[in-house]
């Protein structure tokens, strides 16, 4: 136990300096009146880590919009930069903090992904011919069917974890029904991934219900404060 003599307390760490002002400790001194618990180095080296992989984040973002625009030829591709740097950021903070569910992660990597596939697929192309064609053909059902289908596997896998799952997995089923919703209004042809994604969606809303009721029912009220 070390003491600093400038905030009168006892310290608990591997440091030589006090978590709190940061001045030198004394070693091996009883004083004090309030004990500290160790000072987390794996905190202060996660926070260091989101610091710079979000200062980097910025400045390659804004690098390829001020080169985009100087170097103007009709394609806005610093848009496809922009979101795939946003996706590996956000979804590579999600995926590496511990704390965070997993069914919390997949759903944000099936999210992270679609979006960054819908950017691709807009700005690939002339400004002035942007659509919105395989990703709302195939994309997104795609990605939709996939990560759904790998949170059923775990939730049958894991029982007992089930209660990890449930809200990713219904906000993932609802989601589901967006590439029918595309397709009806002409954003996809052939229909066929979004008909499949949504009888996907369709029935593992019903399959929550028919055999884990009470876990579903639960978890909704307790999530929505029902």
């Amino acid at each position: 136990m070390k003491y600093c003599p400038h905030c009168q307390v006892q310290v608990l760490t591997e440091t030589d300096k006090c978590p709190l002002c940061h001045q030198a400790l004394n070693p091996n001194d009883e004083k004090g009146v309030v004990s500290f618990p160790p000072y987390s180095k794996r905190r202060n080296r996660w926070r260091k880590i989101v610091r710079a992989t979000s200062i980097s984040s910025a400045t390659v973002i804004l690098a390829s919009i001020l080169v985009n625009i100087f170097t103007w030829t009709g394609h806005a591709w610093s848009m496809i930069v922009t979101a795939g740097v946003l996706y590996v950021w956000l979804c590579g903070l999600i995926t590496f903090r511990k704390a965070t569910l997993l069914g919390v992660k997949l759903m944000s990597h099936s999210i992270g992904l679609t979006a960054l596939l819908v950017i691709i697929n807009i700005f690939s192309t002339n400004v002035s011919e942007a659509s919105l064609t395989w990703a709302a053909t195939y994309a997104i059902p795609f990605i939709d069917i996939l990560f759904i289908a790998i949170i059923n596997i775990l939730m049958i896998a894991k029982k007992h974890t089930m209660r990890d799952f449930l809200i990713s997995q219904f906000a993932l089923s609802i989601i589901g029904f967006a590439p029918l919703v595309l397709a009806l209004v002409g954003f996809a042809n052939p229909m066929s991934m979004s008909i499949a994604a949504a009888i996907i969606s369709g029935v593992t809303i019903i399959g929550c219900f028919l055999f884990a009721k009470k876990i579903v029912i639960s978890e909704l009220a307790r999530k929505f404060h029902v």
